[in-house]
């Protein structure tokens, strides 16, 4: 569902505050930030095993905000898109005593914490607003608390005095796992974009916890490592059986990275665009030949939502503008929107399927912080089959500063119209429209779970989110393009505006098992599939034309009729089978009684 005004305004006066987190590279504690829209916030990391000054991006006067410079890609990405100025910290002690003294934080907002902090401390520590300050391994809360006094300050929070707080609202859940190098980062992450927060022990404590709290969102904070081991498919597991019909419920995005440091840099910049907001100013579009059809429908839509079109790289039989020199060089310049079709693995893309590769992990350079990367390239999630993280193509988009990356575990497909199995054109709908990545990408893999009926639902979703799920797009337009109507064995689709797709959830009075489908409108693509939603069934539409280049999209006064007929089942059979019985045993006694006429001597 779109983002609401209400929803907004909610949150606006409760993030007022600035937000500091200084994080020790070396441990990697976690990260601050807040979760909803219009906050400021500060966020410090720093590595206090490396000598010489903290740099530190300063966004407003209530507002900073510093990366690790082990993964300055993702630094300078950021940097560029939003404004600030330089700062320079040395220690923990000039960080606490320039919040105080400059940014007029008081005392007990600070929270100093070192390695030996529960998760629990930091968890509470995000959820409180409070700063967080990293004091590093080797000094004890005692001495640094008496340096603290010889300044004047006093009434900092410590690990042992912070107070519980029970979480309001929550429809987010962060899940990390026991031993996982990112939990104190899940741990912040959790508690600053108010959610819910599990340290998964088993798959099953998942499920539970999705129950539990009823959440609309699950972010899996989890290190390339765990990433690697576990795959998609395990993630998406107890999400799945967390409800009853084989349907994605609940919107699932990864936070990770291909290094600790770079999944540190990734959270903070997603929490900074969850909060503000992303502002989509432009669109990349590269692809080959066989996605031109389905590339111009983007544009279009694009284009009627206002989004300037920064560049199209064709590739045509490995001749055209797209090259690596290009790509890469678009990819720092666009802003939002990019789609990519290029033939893929874990490694990388190409041109063709025997390559050369015209972009991989490490060719590729700084990417567009506000860039969503939404492609129709085979496999490039598929994270089992890597060995070094640092070799994922996926894992460096977002490590060297895209906000968001959409890609497959397995092989994807372009249709020979304006198809394909990864749904790119849905996918770019639904953001202008104002949903969630979420939403967008839970949409996608309940159509490949209904198209794989007879395979286990996590095997068939195999579209994956690295970001989070929550994100959506400030410019977009939030209307709706339809008016979906359910009539006695019919459905009308009644189009409201131009566009390029259809997308529309009414109850519905048949399970899927019961009930059959039938368009009469031969030139539109149709994907439906029903949802059980407490003891409702609820029908989900998604439209759009096979062949719009020739005969337009959708256009104001179109309708759409789907037929629906209700399966006999057994029951309903009964009648018509006792009534075949009974005509059956009849024919057979006329039969009879013919031959024994026939047969009978005449008696004259």
């Amino acid at each position: 569902m779109p983002f609401s005004t209400k929803y907004r305004e909610k949150y606006i006066k409760r993030m007022i505050l600035s937000f500091i987190l200084l994080i020790s590279l070396s441990s990697l504690l976690p990260h601050r930030v807040s979760s909803h829209p219009h906050f400021t916030f500060t966020l410090f990391i720093t590595n206090n095993n490396v000598e010489g000054l903290l740099p530190v991006m300063k966004i407003s006067n209530y507002s900073t905000l510093v990366f690790s410079n082990y993964c300055d890609l993702g630094f300078s990405a950021f940097e560029k898109n939003e404004k600030r100025v330089l700062i320079n910290l040395s220690s923990p002690l000039s960080i606490i005593l320039h919040l105080i003294n400059n940014m007029h934080v008081h005392p007990d907002q600070i929270f100093i914490s070192n390695s030996s902090c529960p998760l629990s401390a930091y968890y509470l520590a995000g959820l409180s607003d409070s700063v967080i300050v990293n004091i590093g391994r080797n000094v004890s809360y005692k001495d640094f608390l008496k340096e603290l006094k010889q300044h004047g300050i006093r009434g900092i929070k410590t690990c042992g005095s912070i107070k519980n707080i029970e979480i309001q609202n929550s429809n987010r859940l962060v899940v990390t796992f026991k031993d996982d190098a990112l939990s104190r980062l899940a741990a912040v992450y959790a508690g600053i974009s108010n959610a819910h927060f599990l340290v998964a022990e088993d798959l099953n404590s998942i499920r539970d916890a999705i129950k539990r709290y009823n959440v609309t969102s699950v972010v899996y904070v989890i290190s390339s490592k765990n990433l690697i081991k576990m795959g998609l498919a395990e993630l998406y597991k107890p999400v799945i059986e967390a409800y009853s019909d084989r349907f994605f419920h609940v919107n699932v995005g990864i936070i990770s990275g291909y290094s600790d440091s770079c999944a540190v840099n990734f959270a903070s910049r997603s929490l900074y665009y969850l909060a503000k907001g992303v502002n989509v100013q432009s669109a990349l579009l590269a692809y080959m030949e066989d996605a031109e059809l389905l590339a111009e429908k983007i544009i279009r839509e694009l284009n009627r939502s206002g989004v300037s079109i920064y560049q199209k790289l064709v590739s045509f039989n490995e001749h055209g503008n797209l090259t690596r020199e290009s790509l890469i060089d678009s990819l720092k310049q666009a802003s939002g929107i990019v789609f990519i079709n290029l033939h893929g693995n874990p490694y990388g893309m190409a041109r063709t399927t025997t390559g050369p590769y015209v972009v991989t992990a490490h060719s590729l350079e700084e990417v567009n912080s506000r860039n969503i990367i939404i492609t129709l390239s085979c496999s490039t999630c598929n994270f089992n089959e890597i060995l070094n993280p640092k070799n994922s193509i996926a894992l460096a988009f977002i490590s060297k500063g895209a906000l968001a990356y959409i890609g497959a575990r397995k092989v994807e497909y372009a249709g020979e119209l304006e198809t394909s199995t990864a749904f790119p054109e849905l996918i770019t709908y639904m953001l202008l429209r104002g949903y969630s990545l979420g939403s967008a990408v839970r949409w996608v893999n309940n159509i490949h779970i209904r198209a794989a009926s007879g395979v286990d639902p996590w095997i068939a979703a195999y579209t994956c989110l690295l970001g989070d799920p929550d994100l959506r797009l400030l410019n977009a337009t939030g209307q709706e393009d339809a008016s979906v109507k359910l009539n006695e064995n019919e459905i009308s689709v009644n189009i409201l505006r131009e566009t390029c797709c259809v997308t529309s959830r009414i109850e519905f009075p048949y399970a899927a098992e019961e009930v059959k489908f039938e368009l009469k409108n031969p030139d539109v693509r149709r994907v439906l599939f029903i949802t059980k939603e407490g003891d409702k069934y609820i029908l989900n539409i998604f439209l759009t034309k096979k062949i719009s280049k020739d005969v337009g999209d959708f256009k104001p006064g179109d309708v759409v009729i789907i037929k629906y007929y209700k399966k006999l089942s057994v029951i309903d059979l009964l009648p018509y089978a006792a009534a075949t019985f009974i005509a059956f045993l009849a024919v057979i006694l006329y039969v009879k009684r013919r031959k024994r006429k026939i047969l009978r001597p005449d008696s004259s």
